[in-house]
């Protein structure tokens, strides 16, 4: 994986910057340098002089643009660059000499506003700011045509593997490697090695790699999603547009990661993408994992025992990427201790909505006090310790939305299917 310094670039407009109109130049203390600039093409390219930070291999930067913007890298040798649901996340890797410098674009929608710097923040100080992005001007060289763009310009780059060591163990489930991380509260973040079966599913597009979901691997090929996972207007995507992760304790800047392309995609046959009733997929990854410390697969459930009432009142293990209070993607992947309640139960609490969605393949767990799974968590596990051994009942699938925004709402219980009843099917479509 390359390591370096770590961008969000956060795509909300915080108003307009007509005082300050953009020109060719330093901005922001020397740290932004534009180079090319066109407002009739509506973009501009600069390079981030990253070495001007202290320790820029552990940064943390947040560039906030006057209007919508897309954000590329100008070279794949400069880093890589992961696009979130309203933010762009790029690692930079040191040069040979030893600098930090990048080179990027920030390309406006067509007829819009010009996209300019209206804050920088370095590990969450603002370090400028609209007022201070006045350009130290120098006279300006002709400005060339744009050259064709994309949201995230990652080129062909191969996945890269750092697997660690990879000496396979015997093939087991549901085990820790690394032991001594028994504590667990809620909403924290976990231990490296603490989930060694959670995988990360991010979408590519155009070269962008978007984080998705997460997923449960429970064989050296085989991982467990939800059917929404792999799902684009309603349509399964196809193989090639997934790459898998495993091993990923970080979304920005992780290590112990093994990359997987993807051999094929099972969403099951009557999935429904409008309630998302049988929400559950198998991803075949093209090769083997090589397992690890850090990845293991899970155990399923055991057959003799599929009975919903045998959890009602238990507790489940839930982890993943969600957003966090801050309405961000956690960065470390996070756990939480969710309690299984009736089906009675959670249809009282909110008929209206979990009256269609609720079937004998699903079920409902939360505490409905702000601890709950949330977007970027659909298609992780729920999992039970039973006699040391942890196995996989629920996938998340769906919770009722904030009515201000397309955000999970906490207060209310999350719906997993429940994949106990899917065992056959598990079974005849891994093979």
């Amino acid at each position: 994986m390359l390591s370096g310094l770590v961008i969000v670039c956060v795509l909300c407009v915080v108003g307009t910057q007509a005082a300050n109109e953009l020109q060719l130049g330093k901005i922001c203390h020397d740290l932004i340098f534009i180079y090319e600039l066109s407002y009739r093409e509506n973009y501009w390219r600069g390079i981030f002089r990253a070495d001007k930070i202290r320790d820029p291999s552990k940064a943390r930067i947040t560039l906030r643009f006057s209007a919508p913007a897309r954000v590329s890298l100008e070279s794949d040798k400069d880093g890589s660059l992961l696009a979130g649901e309203d933010a762009f996340h790029l690692s930079f890797s040191k040069k040979n000499d030893g600098s930090y410098r990048s080179r990027f674009r920030v390309q406006g929608r067509p007829g819009g506003q010009l996209p300019t710097l209206a804050a920088l923040y370095v590990n969450g100080v603002e370090v400028c700011k609209n007022e201070n992005t006045q350009v130290e001007t120098r006279p300006s060289p002709t400005v060339s045509a744009p050259a064709a763009s994309v949201p995230v310009n990652v080129g062909n780059r191969r996945p890269t593997v750092n697997v660690g060591n990879q000496r396979p163990t015997t093939l087991s489930c549901g085990k820790r490697i690394i032991l001594g991380n028994a504590l667990i509260t809620n909403g924290s973040p976990s231990k490296r090695g603490d989930w060694p079966w959670h995988a990360a599913i991010y979408h590519v597009d155009l070269g962008s790699w978007q984080y998705k979901c997460g997923g449960t691997l429970i064989s050296s090929r085989i991982i467990l999603t939800a059917g929404h996972c792999v799902t684009e207007d309603r349509n399964q995507i196809v193989a090639e547009r997934i790459v898998v992760r495993l091993g990923q304790f970080q979304l920005i800047g992780d290590s112990n990661i093994q990359e997987f392309r993807v051999y094929k995609v099972i969403r099951h046959e009557d999935y429904s993408p409008s309630n998302l009733k049988n929400d559950i997929a198998i991803i075949k990854l093209g090769t083997e994992v090589a397992f690890n410390e850090y990845i293991q697969p899970a155990c399923l459930w055991d057959k003799s025992s599929i009975d919903l009432s045998a959890i009602v009142n238990k507790e489940g293990y839930v982890v993943g990427f969600g957003f966090n209070e801050e309405e961000l993607l956690s960065n470390v992947l996070s756990q939480a201790i969710l309690p299984v309640v009736s089906f009675s139960t959670c249809l009282e609490s909110n008929r209206a909505y979990f009256g269609d969605v609720l079937t004998d393949k699903n079920f409902c767990a939360g505490y409905r006090n702000g601890t709950s799974v949330c977007n970027g968590d659909s298609g992780g596990g729920m999992f039970f310790k039973i006699k040391d051994i942890y196995r996989l009942r629920g996938i998340v699938s769906q919770s009722v939305a904030r009515d201000d925004k397309k955000l999970c709402d906490p207060k209310h219980y999350a719906v997993f299917t429940d994949c106990a009843q899917y065992l056959d099917w598990i079974e005849s479509n891994s093979n």
